[in-house]
């Protein structure tokens, strides 16, 4: 009985703790969700970057800066770094985007600013353009790289220009929804699974538990590079935790490689890099990120004192937190809505993009409306052309004595002239057929030649699917 209370008591508090950061991290949040959803419009990915084309150092530092101007989510980054590639960008140049754009969002920015401290939100973005430049350039140097430098500058982004503007309206609109349905969608579940995590940290793991990694600065990378492969998150999801590790003594160069190098250990986004871009360029990309943030990692420890990123958390530590105020509670209210509205909105637009994808495949199969023209000679050899219509009937078949029979009769229409394909379903004692420019005689005739009476049940619309 007694551990149950204890378990309960933990739960109570992991909660009270984590409702507590939601309410202190949601209104900067959602004033992050704006500034993205404003730079997503304004640096739109409709725009002429031929630049990205080239293999060059100038190159990397272009893609670098267009990553810190639009930035995207830690998930998102990697997709778009991949639409780069698909349009022409070269290797170095997509890696220069992908680890600028994941750190640099408007909304983690604001996070740690509010969590930590501006000094550490400030040295967070500096340090992550610093590595998207000592990767993209370790990947521009790399063979891959050169080898397929010419073939690079063949494609490039030709983004479609229009000569009228659109409307402020259209534009507000875009802000609007990027903002309040996309970015929800983007970093919710990891954001929740943040909270919940710094918040049992901070509310339930005593101090002297990581008393051999306080003010180490080795001992302290080690811990957080051995948690990255369990606990890996988004950027702005994972600085509740890197919150919560900071007021258990792990030091703030440490910290800043759990944030840093934690993008890098998704297994699911190294799958899509590994077939993208390929072994070598994904273990240049994997090296160079681990090694720039330990490397900026120790460099924070060394020049800068412990006190510099605590000067916001006294206040979340204590065991009694303070009462949220309205505002806060209405703005945590507002975010956790978004977050369930957002991803109900995707999971039902999944499923009608799966239900219209498996109906044009079911179309395509049994149901092809494609019109094609055949060719005849007369009896003076000369080439006639006329227009061939595909056509779907159902037919009743009897004297069928068992399924060998059935697929005997299968195998014989598919072969005859016109057939596209024919199926028959034994037990219900039918059959469809579908060719070009078919006759219900011509089927019937045909299978009576073997012995089996068909009737003609219907023509089968071309809007209808065969379940």
């Amino acid at each position: 009985m007694h551990n149950v209370n204890i378990i309960v008591e933990y739960f109570i508090n992991t909660l009270t703790a984590a409702w507590y950061l939601t309410c202190v991290v949601a209104p900067v949040l959602l004033l992050g969700f704006v500034i993205a959803g404003v730079l997503h419009v304004l640096f739109h990915a409709g725009g002429d970057y031929r630049s990205f084309s080239h293999s060059g150092i100038k190159n990397v530092m272009s893609a670098a800066f267009y990553g810190l101007v639009r930035p995207e989510s830690s998930g998102r980054s990697v997709g778009a770094a991949l639409d780069l590639r698909r349009g022409g960008a070269s290797k170095g140049a997509s890696f220069s985007y992908l680890v600028s754009s994941a750190q640099s969002g408007p909304d983690g920015f604001l996070a740690a600013w509010v969590l930590i401290s501006w000094p550490f939100a400030i040295i967070r973005v500096v340090f992550a353009f610093l590595t998207s430049l000592f990767v993209g350039t370790l990947i521009t140097t790399s063979p891959d790289e050169q080898e397929h430098k010419s073939r690079h500058r063949s494609h490039m982004f030709r983004g479609e220009k229009t000569s009228v503007a659109p409307s402020f309206f259209r534009q507000f609109a875009k802000v609007f929804f990027y903002a309040f349905v996309r970015m929800p969608r983007y970093v919710g579940r990891w954001l929740i699974f943040g909270l919940l995590s710094g918040a049992f940290l901070m509310a339930c793991v005593p101090d002297d538990v990581l008393e051999l990694f306080q003010d180490d600065t080795v001992f302290s990378t080690l811990l957080v590079l051995a948690l990255m492969p369990f606990i890996h998150i988004c950027a702005t999801g994972s600085l509740p935790i890197a919150a919560a590790l900071l007021l258990k003594g792990i030091t703030p160069g440490a910290v800043l490689v759990f944030i840093m190098a934690g993008t890098a250990s998704n297994f699911r986004a190294q799958k899509a890099l590994r077939k993208a871009f390929g072994w070598r360029i994904l273990l240049i990309y994997l090296g160079s990120i681990f090694t720039g943030s330990i490397f900026f990692g120790f460099v924070t420890d060394s020049l800068l004192p412990r006190s510099l990123f605590l000067s916001r958390l006294p206040h979340i530590q204590t065991d009694s937190y303070e009462v949220p105020g309205p505002f806060f509670v209405a703005s945590a209210l507002l975010l956790l809505l978004l977050i369930v509205v957002s991803h109900i909105m995707h999971w039902r637009h999944m499923r009608v993009l799966s239900r219209r994808q498996h109906k044009e495949q079911v179309e395509k199969k049994y149901l092809t409306t494609s019109e094609r023209h055949i060719g005849e000679r007369d009896k003076h050899g000369v080439l006639l052309m006329h227009r061939a219509v595909s056509v779907t009937m159902l037919f009743s078949v009897e004297g069928l004595a068992d399924r060998e029979a059935a697929q005997a009769l299968s195998h014989t229409v598919c072969h005859m002239e016109g057939i596209d394909n024919c199926e028959i379903h034994f037990h219900r004692k039918q059959m469809m057929v579908r060719g070009v420019n078919l006759s219900p005689e011509y089927i019937i005739e045909a299978v009576a030649a073997v012995g089996v009476r068909a009737a003609l049940i219907r023509e089968i619309n071309p809007d209808e699917i065969k379940k």
